[in-house]
């Protein structure tokens, strides 16, 4: 500076190398001889010469048989994919970057896909056509959407789309992705196993999960497939406590088996009726240190003491025995001492009022085989460590009981946990997925449809908690749920098409290739999901201006494609971030505008990666600090 001081640059703009200095004016002189092409690599931040784009269409949910008939030439290519899914990817790979540039670009119809590739006018708009783009791999901080969003959604094929499609698919390059590589769960989805709810990521080979033959099957294997932001199907079936997030998966309802994307409020889902064997156990085996053994006859008074256990028990001190059980009063307290005493043959019960409620009376008694009994069997422990909450269960072998000894193991969690029981509504409240989803089975076995619930408290001492209810005897048939000797078909409450982030799971389960998520059947990967990525273009891109909020290529379709093939793309695409209605990232073909955007006024800075639109921290160039200096210059 003139004063001899040192300029203060934001620490922003050091983090970028400066593109040439070209003015407004300069630009004007020299743009007409790059019709179609990038400046010199000079006038850009980073420029990066293109090795290779594809584009592709991606169509998902091809039935095996459907496959396997088009292999055999039993069917065409046109014929199998009626009534699936389809969007279209734009993949670019750059010399010198470890990733590849991966846009996901979403219309409304074939027409709309074919215009936008063409670069030809939206007939609605009189505009040329744009679509929506989407990033592959994306945080997300927002699950809202609006209505205008919803309508854009991946297109479910025609008949008369198929032509569109063949009219450009180079079939030798397709590329088929085999069963179990789409289609999936979020994360946080809780499956039914035979211990209770579980959500999906927590899920191991070897868990046994409720199929839709009412019968437990092994899980083979557990898929992660990485995190995305895309449009999810919220689904909230009625005796479940909130939605359960699908993306590309199907479901069974009562016409038969579904894409989340088809799924309507006027379908019915199914949940399965108990199928499974029963297996009745005599006696459990008690072993006390140093080596002796006492048996404990498994009756309905076993059974029933171990329901209150898993509701108000607890163990104090495993090495010592120490056991305590937590009563509503003195009444209940010499009820389950006496139990205690039938059951164990435990004597030296200690009465001891709670501190706390005045009114609860903890009973207090040693047995360290039964302590190691209940640490082994009524806690679960798959998830421990750090900030990881132990949450109670029935022993595993609970749920194969015969009907009286699930009868009594219910009831006395009823003692321990009762909610709002009137006439022959019961309702049961606890904080554990698990015990509550054992209690869900063992009414299914007892031919009972329950319903779950999530119940927030607004008592800052009191945690949520979820309540079981049903009803004993039924008078007329249940609301929203009709009845067969196999299924229960439940309503759905809501159903909502949503732009949010997902963790992508799914499991392959053993013979059956089904698992309950939430209270309904679904299918594994394995059974209906091959999808296929048709080629229509390949060539090479060269960069223009890469900004966080602004995307410049100018792409070359190779010389070898069919004639009508080298026309898609082929010129300046542009993608942009817009901020209203909310940020996203638009896409067009620019044919009235083939010249390529002044690096220096558009504030290129050689971010070739793409970001969530609502991840960005500037979206207009005058919302970059680099403007402030340039303004007088590209004004």
């Amino acid at each position: 500076m003139e004063d001899g001081k040192e300029a203060e640059i934001p620490l922003e703009i050091l983090s970028f190398k400066a593109p040439k200095r070209l003015t407004k004016e300069e630009w004007k002189k020299i743009v007409k001889q790059y019709k179609g092409k990038p400046f010199p690599p000079e006038y850009y931040a980073d420029w990066r010469r293109g090795k290779l784009a594809v584009v592709q269409w991606h169509l998902r949910g091809i039935l095996p048989e459907d496959k396997e008939a088009y292999d055999k030439g039993k069917k065409s290519f046109a014929e199998i994919i009626v009534g699936h899914s389809l969007h279209q990817d734009f993949r670019i790979w750059f010399e010198g970057l470890s990733y590849r540039v991966e846009w996901v670009i979403l219309e409304d119809s074939m027409e709309s896909y074919e215009r936008y590739n063409l670069g030809k006018r939206d007939p609605k708009t009189n505009n040329v056509q744009k679509a929506l783009a989407i990033t592959k791999e994306i945080p997300a901080k927002s699950e809202g959407t609006t209505k205008s969003e919803e309508k854009q959604d991946k297109v479910l094929i025609s008949e008369k789309d198929t032509k569109i499609i063949e009219k450009y698919a180079i079939h030798e390059w397709d590329n088929w992705l085999a069963p179990g590589e789409v289609g999936c769960l979020d994360g946080e989805t809780w499956v039914l196993t035979e211990v209770g709810w579980e959500k999906i990521k927590y899920l191991k080979p070897g868990d046994k999960v409720l199929t839709h033959k009412g019968r437990f099957k092994k899980v083979k294997r557990v898929m992660y497939k990485g995190r995305i932001k895309t449009k999810t199907t919220l689904i909230h079936p009625v005796g479940y406590w909130g939605n359960i997030k699908f993306y590309s998966h199907k479901i069974l309802t009562k016409d038969g088996w579904k894409h989340d994307t088809e799924i309507t409020k006027d379908d019915k889902l199914v949940t399965p009726k108990a199928q499974w064997e029963t297996k009745d156990i005599d006696y459990i085996e008690l072993e006390i240190p140093p080596g002796y053994k006492k048996y404990v006859k498994v009756d309905k008074d076993f059974c029933r003491w171990i329901g209150f256990f898993v509701g108000d028990g607890s163990i104090i001190n495993t090495s010592k025995g120490q056991i305590s059980l937590s009563c509503a009063d003195e009444k209940e307290a010499d009820k389950y001492a006496e139990l205690t005493r039938r059951v164990f043959g435990i004597n030296g019960i200690s009465f001891v009022k709670d501190k706390r409620t005045k009114s609860n009376i903890n009973l207090k008694f040693y047995d360290r085989g039964l302590a190691k009994f209940l640490s082994d069997n009524c806690y679960n422990k798959r998830r421990t460590g750090k900030g990881k909450k132990t949450f109670k269960q029935f022993p595993v072998w609970f749920v194969y009981l015969p009907s009286e000894k699930l009868r009594a193991a219910i009831d006395g969690f009823l003692d321990a946990d009762r909610a709002d029981c009137r006439g022959s509504k019961k309702s049961i409240g606890n904080t554990s997925p698990y015990a509550l989803g054992q209690v869900y089975l063992m009414l299914l076995k007892l031919h009972h449809f329950a319903r779950i619930y999530y119940r927030r408290t607004k008592d800052p001492n009191r945690n949520a908690f979820f309540e079981l209810s049903w009803l004993e005897e039924r008078m007329r048939k249940l609301r929203e749920v009709e009845e067969t000797n196999d299924n229960y078909f439940v309503s759905i409450r809501s159903i909502t098409a949503r732009w949010s982030p997902i963790e992508l799971y799914d499991i392959e389960v053993e013979d059956d290739h089904t698992f309950i998520a939430g209270n309904i059947i679904v299918s594994n990967s394995t059974p209906y999901g091959w999808a296929v990525l048709v080629t229509i273009s390949i060539g090479t891109v060269l960069p223009g201006v890469q900004r966080d909020s602004f995307h410049e290529y100018f792409y070359y379709p190779s010389p070898d494609l069919p004639k009508q093939n080298q026309k898609l793309l082929n010129g300046r695409i542009i993608f942009r971030a817009f901020k209203k209605p909310r940020p996203l990232w638009w896409t067009w073909m620019a044919i009235k505008n083939p010249y390529p955007a002044n690096p220096y006024c558009e504030i290129d800075r050689g971010i070739y990666k793409p970001i969530d639109a609502e991840d960005l921290k500037y979206i207009d160039k005058e919302d970059y600090p680099e403007w402030k200096e340039r303004k007088k210059d590209c004004e």
